[in-house]
């Protein structure tokens, strides 16, 4: 079992070089936790340039029943609604809308580090590593070993993203300073 989850979290970090090698934003990459704790289904909703070979490398991989690409989707609230790990992981951001959906989603947040996805997760609200494989395969391993601190994270991330990014409290807040200056 052990030797499966080290093949599939490879694959994963296959795909996600591939599609940085590609010099393509991050789509939403859900991980969904299967009954067993150490297998994962791995959902890429995207459909950028690396797409043909980061298919081609699940398929070679023999994990194509495990790694799902859904292309570019419209649904993207239910495929978080049934997740339970997040990733973002992107050579560049600047406010990324994915994480912003998954952090409204209430999902554990993995992402690597860049100013837009450091201030949307600040810490608390989510998990930034370095630009690293290593760093990225160790934050999954403890998600995936650790629902309490998924769930810990994920509550965190829900919360800030009501308290700082929620559409209806931000209207509110310009409609605001405009009313304060009179306008």
């Amino acid at each position: 079992v052990r030797a499966d989850r080290t093949r599939l979290r490879q694959v994963l970090l296959n795909l996600l070089s591939n599609a940085i090698k590609y010099s393509h934003p991050g789509g939403t990459v859900a991980l969904r936790l299967c009954a067993e704790p150490t297998q994962l289904l791995i959902e890429v909703c995207d459909d950028g340039p690396g797409l043909a070979a980061a298919i081609d490398l699940v398929d070679h991989s023999g994990l194509g029943d495990r790694v799902r690409f859904l292309g570019d989707r419209g649904d993207v609230e239910t495929i978080l609604a049934a997740a339970d790990i997040a990733l973002l992981w992107s050579r560049y951001e600047g406010m990324p809308l994915a994480l912003m959906e998954a952090m409204r989603a209430g999902l554990a947040c993995v992402a690597n580090e860049l100013p837009g996805t450091s201030e949307l997760l600040d810490g608390s609200a989510g998990l930034v590593v370095p630009h690293l494989d290593v760093a990225l395969a160790d934050a999954l391993d403890g998600l995936v070993d650790e629902p309490a601190r998924r769930r810990s994270l994920g509550a965190a991330a829900r919360d800030r993203f009501e308290a700082r990014y929620d559409i209806e409290r931000n209207a509110d807040a310009v409609a605001a300073v405009y009313g304060a200056a009179g306008v």
